[in-house]
């Protein structure tokens, strides 16, 4: 199983964070939400995605984490091989 992690310390910014999943994914990823996205639904093995920090990663990039979160919640609901897990609690948005 792969594991991705995704680390409210060591991310500050939104290109950090789309950055984070590259080395796991085709050359052609986009680096954008909607290649993520893309990305992640034809990802091949099972892939553990592991949230810490989450509240430093929402200070550090504000409505864009929303933005990701649904993403990632999406996706977890639309490819069961693909867990999203926060270390520091249950995922939480404030839109829906």
């Amino acid at each position: 199983m792969a594991r991705i992690v995704l680390d409210g310390a060591a991310i500050e910014s939104r290109t950090e964070a789309l950055e984070a999943f590259a080395p796991y994914f085709p050359d052609y990823y986009g680096r954008n939400l909607d290649a993520l996205w893309d990305c992640l639904t034809d990802f091949p093995e099972p892939l553990e995605i592991r949230v810490r920090n989450s509240g430093l990663l929402q200070e550090n990039l504000g409505p864009f984490w929303l933005c990701l979160q649904r993403v990632l919640e999406q996706v977890q609901t639309e490819k069961t091989s693909i867990a999203v897990v926060m270390d520091d609690g249950e995922m939480n948005t404030t839109s829906k």
